[in-house]
């Protein structure tokens, strides 16, 4: 792949850092991202941090990066009450970023954001106005959250996280799922390569003494598989997934299975931020195809977008992930599974999410984003995952479209009459030459382009070679995989 070495001549230095927005197709944009590698540059590390303004602001250090080259700015997410706000740019001029310099960037950037939280919170608007500049800020407003509503009482909620050999990060997704704040939960490990003892040896060595941790193990490999065995082991009504590169806060869990309080919602899906920007691949990435759908809560239904869009319903990247979602699984109609064709593992790559999302909405059900259940990823960090990752992307998006049109009869008017807006969009000159490269100061690689483009080309094949092949396992298995 021909893309910028990370090393090269001097580091270059970021040219402006500013706060996170949103394109129109649900992917990030960060419109002064530093500027790093062209040909002759290498890039440098973002730090990156949560804080929470309820209390006083501290000044930031400027640390030294696992690469030991020392962070350019720094990258912050910024929450009030446990509440995400949105995000700031700041560069380091020096090794400290001062609380005063800090408390400017975050007013300027997202003041108004700010005054609405407190004024949802009860404060009377005068107040809030006359009382926020950098100066109160930097002292915090204490209190609690009152537009964010608790676990629901009584209702027993379960997580599914399927893993497939990785046991050197799995314990830190599972600790952070034992600190949630949910009252009554359990968490089914799915193990998809029982063969390989790893998981299952973590498990009885550290986890053996915790009720609340089942393993499951299931042979067939793909994240689908897997997640429908999680989804028929699971005891709970509400069950939510995440992965096992994903590290969740101990709210998440209460906040995404609070909306199911509304008897019509059926899906909901959370924010995913980056764990950290050490690479220049987890910067591309992020910038490019992140997981964060920014920090509003937005509900979608199929007679209603929070958002006119000609591609909605299949405006699929502004939905969420399958890193942080949850559903009801009596809303889904009786023997619902995720499609074995899709998804991590199958030939596809992907989709499998994206599929379920639409169900939701075409059997008339609603979908919430709810950005206050926030977790963190560890993006790819080098150029072969990334590229392998990106060419998944392309081909879990097309063969879920094949998908679609091959055996959703009662859907094919609705889809082709978006077909047309969807050519035109891949077609069209931002997606061709610019949409990636407006969010990543430094040129998006050509090469990750044309992998996502290959994608695209090959995921109505790879779509069918998945059916076949989930039918040779059904032979095999049988249709329970015992």
């Amino acid at each position: 792949m021909n893309t910028p070495p990370e090393s090269a001549a001097a580091p270059l230095k970021p040219a402006e850092l500013m706060s996170a927005g949103s394109l129109g197709d649900g992917r990030r944009r960060q419109p002064g991202a530093p500027l790093a590698p062209a040909a002759t540059g290498a890039f440098e590390p973002i730090q990156v941090v949560t804080i929470d303004l309820a209390e006083p602001l501290e000044a930031l250090e400027r640390l030294p990066s696992t690469s030991g080259v020392p962070y350019c700015g720094v990258r912050v997410l910024v929450l009030l009450h446990d509440i995400p706000i949105g995000v700031v740019w700041v560069g380091f001029d020096s090794d400290k970023l001062s609380a005063p310099t800090l408390a400017e960037a975050i007013c300027a950037e997202l003041g108004d954001h700010l005054m609405d939280h407190l004024i949802r919170d009860g404060v009377d608007p005068e107040t809030a106005r006359s009382a926020f500049d950098p100066e109160a800020l930097a002292l915090g407003f204490p209190g609690t959250c009152a537009a964010v509503p608790s676990a629901l009482p009584g209702v027993r909620a379960s997580v599914v996280l399927a893993t497939r050999g990785r046991p050197a990060s799995l314990p830190h997704a599972l600790d952070a799922l034992l600190r949630s704040d949910h009252p009554d939960f359990e968490i089914v490990v799915v193990d998809n390569s029982p063969y390989d003892l790893r998981t299952a040896t973590l498990i009885h060595e550290q986890y053996a003494d915790d009720p609340r941790i089942r393993l499951v193990p299931e042979p067939r490999p793909g994240l689908s598989y897997a997640r429908n065995r999680g989804l028929n082991a699971a005891e709970g009504d509400i069950i939510a997934f995440t992965d096992d590169d994903v590290v969740v806060q101990p709210s998440w869990l209460s906040r995404i299975s609070a909306e199911f309080a509304d008897p019509a919602v059926t899906c909901v899906t959370g924010l995913v931020e980056p764990v950290e920007l050490e690479s220049l691949w987890q910067w591309w990435f992020e910038c490019a195809a992140g997981f964060g759908r920014g920090t509003e809560r937005r509900v979608y239904h199929l007679t209603a977008s929070p958002a006119a869009s000609p591609l909605f319903p299949y405006e699929l990247g502004s939905y969420g992930t399958g890193a942080s979602m949850a559903l009801r699984k009596s809303a889904l109609p009786p023997g619902w599974a995720f499609d074995e064709a899709l998804g991590a593992g199958s030939p596809a790559a992907g989709g499998e999410d994206l599929d379920l999302f639409l169900d939701v909405l075409t059997l008339s059900g609603t979908l919430v984003y709810q950005p206050a259940a926030f977790s963190f990823h560890r993006h790819r960090a080098d150029g072969a995952g990334l590229s392998a990752q990106m060419r998944g992307y392309g081909r879990g998006l097309t063969a879920l479209l094949a998908k679609r049109l091959l055996t959703r009869p009662q859907e094919r008017a609705l889809l082709l009459k978006k077909a047309a807006a969807g050519v035109r969009h891949v077609l069209g000159p931002e997606f061709r030459t610019g949409a990636k490269d407006t969010v990543a100061a430094a040129p998006y690689p050509r090469a990750l382009r044309i992998q996502e483009a290959l994608g695209m080309l090959q995921g109505p094949a790879t779509y069918l070679m998945g059916v076949r092949r989930a039918r040779r396992l059904r032979k095999v298995w049988g249709p329970g995989g015992r």
